[in-house]
Order: C-alpha cells, then structure tokens, then sequence
C-alpha cells in the first residue's frame, strides 16, 4: 500500500508509467482529510512530425479514484502543476466500529 499527497505526484506517476504488471495495487491519495483510491493514471501526449518522423512529448496526466474524483496535472518540463482538483467530498460514515478505529475505516 502507498500514500501519496500532492508532492509525490511525480513518484507514482513514473511508478504507472515505468511498470507493465503494477504490483502497487493499492495506491491512496491523502487530501488531509480522507484518503481517496487510485483507480488509474491517464496520460496526455502530444504527437509531433519532425523531418518524417514522430516525437511524443507527455504533457500532462489525469489520476483517476474510485470516488469517481480526478485530478489534472499539467507537466511543464520535468515540473507537476496541479491544473484542476476535483475530489468530493463524502462524509465519512460508521457502520458500528467503535470511536477510536472508525477514523482508520475508508
């Protein structure tokens, strides 16, 4: 399991896309207040002719979470900008676990 924040976008993006079989099957995002799950890194690239051939520039992702959230980043040699955030925000629910572990339940 691993925890991200925003600082480490750059870590598991290199992580998805480095790795055929991804044996990190569970990845979170932690927002400081909840932990959302990652369901997928989509990539943005633009394509170029250059003289015949091809050049693939990556110029940005989208990590996609089960709470049906994303977040766009834009890649700007080398640098993650966070472009648009979009987690919802669903309130935690406590389905009979007491007090002191429901804070660990997501």
């Amino acid at each position: 399991m691993i925890i991200f924040t925003v600082d480490s976008f750059k870590e598991v993006f290199h992580i998805h896309t480095s790795m055929k079989n991804n044996q990190f099957s569970t990845q979170y995002f932690n927002d400081g207040h909840k932990l959302h799950k990652l369901k997928r890194v989509s990539v943005k690239k633009n394509v170029f002719d250059v003289s015949g051939m091809y050049h693939e520039v990556i110029t940005g992702c989208t990590f996609e979470f089960y709470s049906r959230s994303d977040i766009k980043v834009k890649i700007v040699e080398g640098e993650f900008h966070v472009e648009d955030l979009e987690l919802t925000q669903q309130p935690a629910t406590d389905y009979g676990v007491c007090a002191s572990a429901s804070e660990f339940c997501f």
